[in-house]
């Protein structure tokens, strides 16, 4: 399944991403996110200064299952 990010637009820059799973009836369910974020480079003031986060909701994923 392909679908376009919505959420952290303005946070995570220049590419975020979601983390989805399908239950048994194929329905879609959104359980983490993450990107590159600019605060490190904000931070210590140093352009070339990257950082890639992610997050998995295990209580999301204790609900689906």
């Amino acid at each position: 399944m392909t679908s376009w990010r919505r959420t952290g637009r303005g946070y995570f820059a220049p590419i975020g991403f979601t983390i989805t799973v399908e239950d048994w009836d194929e329905v879609a369910h959104t359980v983490g996110m993450g990107g590159f974020t600019d605060w490190t480079r904000q931070l210590l003031g140093r352009a070339e200064e990257r950082v890639l986060v992610s997050v998995i909701a295990t209580e999301r994923l204790a609900e689906l299952a």
